[in-house]
């Protein structure tokens, strides 16, 4: 039970030979001597080299080996933190630690700045330790493990590596990962772990959501990827995988042209291989299924109603026969075409002149993508109203290039997109540019206000 102490008051003092009256056998007991007598004025002596706390009382000297202790506050405070003794106590008071566990890690780590101690503390480190300790058998090794042998250096590692504190250092490595720039880079692409991550590496695929849907549909690796997301730019058909594979083919046709179903269902086959994987050449195990037999598929041609946005089923005659070019959606780039040629400022003129050619030649369903920023480099901006009258104008969103709108539009509607733009850049980075984008375009040309559309002509 600890002993209430009154505020004592001290005065240096010498003793004769005859020495102190009675000397009692500790600290604790002498405190309980005072308190009980209410004594608050002490002396320091020193009797036989050896210095002690006493009182006066009843014309007695009474005292208690002072254990090097200047006063019974620093002996109180030193044991309840702990302390060993009045040396390592007051060692530990001048460098400002007040417990004698932070005092003896100190020493052990050789910390010579209370400031970093209190900076250690603070972000967890000197608590962290022994959780670090347990959990070090259970997440993957550190570099240099064997070097972290206490909070000091465990401090000094995850501070080299960048964590903030050992809160974020603990999520990091019980995630995988032992730096926390590598961390927050690829949590922020959306991957859970360390292994996830890669994984995906592996599989060739660089973003979190791209790779757990992967894992969900037990798709390969990127090529795998990109061929589920090109078929699902056309889910809006509610066809399965292999209808919207038909209706691509459909989609790439010459305008007025008949093929007979036998023709179809080999170029069908064709580009159903191109989907299987190489090694096995098997379909995947995502990619669904509608026509079991040939026989299935003049049926799907006679009956679907996306088909028929393509061309029409002769049953009779047993060939499809494709639309004209002029029955079918186009889109316009609108910033590539109110540059014109490339020379001069860019106008709504320009595409007003393309809009009336191709009204012209029978198209209904005309749609203009243009960035965000060409409204200020038009030098006509007055007649943009006129021109949202004569079609759909979309702007991309702000920051923004329209060329990834334009591209989606093209994939989700398998349309005609008039620019004279290569896209080679995006040949580059998406595999169903390179291989499909040639197949949808169509150049122009603007001779003064007259609009020259040869592909539209050669067809």
């Amino acid at each position: 039970m600890q002993t209430k102490t009154p505020s004592y008051s001290y005065y240096e003092a010498s003793v004769s030979s005859a020495s102190l009256s009675m000397m009692l056998k500790s600290i604790e007991e002498f405190i309980r001597y005072t308190n009980q007598y209410n004594i608050s004025l002490l002396f320091n002596v020193r009797q036989n080299d050896q210095d002690c706390f006493a009182c006066l009382h009843q014309a007695a000297l009474i005292g208690c080996d002072a254990k090097g202790f200047s006063a019974i506050q620093d002996y109180l405070l030193a044991t309840q933190n702990n302390f060993p003794d009045a040396a390592i106590f007051y060692e530990a008071q001048k460098g400002g630690y007040v417990h004698y566990d932070d005092f003896a890690l100190v020493k052990e780590a050789g910390i010579h700045d209370v400031t970093v101690f209190e900076k250690m503390k603070k972000q967890g480190y000197i608590n962290g330790y022994t959780e670090y300790k347990e959990l070090l058998s259970k997440n993957i090794p550190l570099p240099g493990a064997e070097k972290i042998i206490n909070p000091m250096r465990l401090y000094l590692y995850a501070t080299e590596n960048f964590f903030t504190d050992y809160a974020h250092f603990k999520t990091a490595w019980g995630k995988g990962f032992t730096d926390a720039r590598t961390y927050a880079a690829v949590t922020e692409k959306g991957f859970k772990n360390a292994d996830d991550y890669k994984e995906a590496q592996k599989k060739g695929i660089i973003h979190g959501k791209d790779f757990y849907l992967a894992l969900e549909l037990k798709i390969r690796d990127r090529e795998d990827l990109d061929n589920y997301v090109n078929l699902e730019y056309l889910g809006h058909y509610k066809l399965k995988h292999d209808g919207r594979v038909l209706v691509s083919v459909l989609s790439k046709l010459p305008q007025g042209k008949k093929v007979s179903v036998n023709k179809l269902n080999e170029m069908l086959q064709q580009a159903l291989n191109e989907n299987k994987y190489k090694d096995t050449q098997q379909l995947p195990e995502w990619f669904s299924v509608n026509f079991q037999k040939q026989a299935d598929i003049p049926s799907f041609l006679a009956a679907n109603d996306t088909v028929k946005k393509f061309g029409t089923y002769d049953r009779e005659g047993e060939y499809f026969e494709t639309k004209h070019f002029n029955e079918r959606k186009v889109v316009i780039d609108g910033s590539n075409i109110a540059h014109g040629n490339g020379r001069g400022k860019a106008t709504v003129e320009n595409m007003m002149i393309i809009v009336n050619e191709l009204k012209k030649k029978g198209f209904s369903e005309i749609v203009i993508i243009a960035d965000a920023n060409l409204r200020y480099k038009l030098a006509d901006k007055d007649k943009l109203p006129a021109l949202e009258k004569m079609c759909e104008y979309l702007v991309a969103p702000a920051d923004n290039p329209a060329d990834v709108f334009l591209i989606s539009y093209v994939k989700l509607h398998r349309c005609l997109v008039i620019t004279n733009d290569a896209f080679r850049e995006w040949k580059i980075k998406d595999p169903w540019v390179a291989e499909n984008i040639d197949y949808y375009k169509m150049s122009f040309m603007i001779d003064g206000k007259v609009a020259l559309l040869p592909d539209l002509e050669a067809a």
